[in-house]
């Protein structure tokens, strides 16, 4: 297994999990693991920016190696905003998200205001032809007697 393990005071390797590099910017690394698998992650990372050796490859005692990279991301796999939690999304994030919800709550019973605001103007606009309507409702009724339509 090859252990990436970043010097003192240094960010964390591109290409790992939540790591971000601003372009122009390097970071030591030291790969530990067996020759294959060094050659391995050192392939892949070299397709995602410049590698250069800083030290000679070690042999360790558990028959792995040790070597020190220093990596220069390319200028594609730079992020667009900058360093984890900068830019217009940690923006939003931090400041926009409690004034977006209540923006929203109030964008809800706006839409809840307006639909009982029709109800309220059709009742009105049409109060004399419902009256109308339950008035003949009420006379069949009381005029039938109270037996069925049948």
């Amino acid at each position: 297994m090859v252990a990436w393990r970043c010097l003192p005071d240094r960010p964390p390797p591109l290409g790992t999990p939540g790591s971000v590099v601003m372009p122009g910017r390097h970071v030591d690394v030291q790969v530990t693991g067996t020759p294959d698998e060094v050659a391995e992650i050192l392939h892949r990372q070299q397709a995602a920016g410049d590698l250069v050796l800083v030290s000679a490859p070690r042999r360790l005692n558990s028959g792995q190696i040790a070597v020190t990279v220093r990596t220069y991301p390319a200028p594609a796999a730079a992020p667009a905003t900058g360093p984890a939690g900068s830019g217009w999304r940690s923006v939003v994030r931090s400041c926009w998200a409690p004034a977006l919800v209540v923006v929203m709550a109030l964008a809800a019973l706006a839409t809840v205001g307006f639909v009982v605001w029709q109800v309220a103007l059709f009742v009105a606009a049409w109060w004399p032809l419902l009256l109308l309507a339950g008035g003949l409702l009420a006379w069949w009724l009381l005029s039938s007697g109270g037996r069925s339509c049948c």
